[in-house]
């Protein structure tokens, strides 16, 4: 009995620390490069703290995601048209601090414009 008490006291304590997401905020939106929509890419959110990736796919200059909340650079990334990957500019296909984004808990919709 003694060991089962000890057991729970050490699983107690070890429970203190875990640390828990915050739940995913559902976001939608538009994509525009140079004023028009841009389509069949990928739009990358990367987290600029703790967190992975999240590429979501931008189809007629739309897109909807799940992220969680927190500050992400953003960039534009290969999708299923390679010519409409190539037809944005450099700049914008790479993630920099100079660009970032905050998703909150209250956010529902982003404009995204290059």
């Amino acid at each position: 009995m003694r060991w089962v008490s000890l057991f729970l006291v050490v699983a107690a304590a070890g429970c203190g620390s875990v640390k828990m997401n915050p739940d995913p905020v559902n976001v939608s939106g538009s994509v525009t490069v140079g004023g028009q929509p841009v389509s069949n890419v990928i739009l990358q959110f990367q987290p600029t703290g703790d967190g992975l990736p999240a590429p979501v796919p931008v189809t007629d200059g739309k897109f909807t995601a799940s992220l969680l909340p927190g500050q992400y650079a953003y960039f534009i990334g290969e999708g299923t048209d390679v010519k409409a990957y190539e037809a944005v500019p450099a700049e914008f296909r790479a993630a920099t601090l100079d660009r970032q984004i905050t998703v909150s808990s209250s956010t529902s919709s982003l404009d995204i414009t290059f």
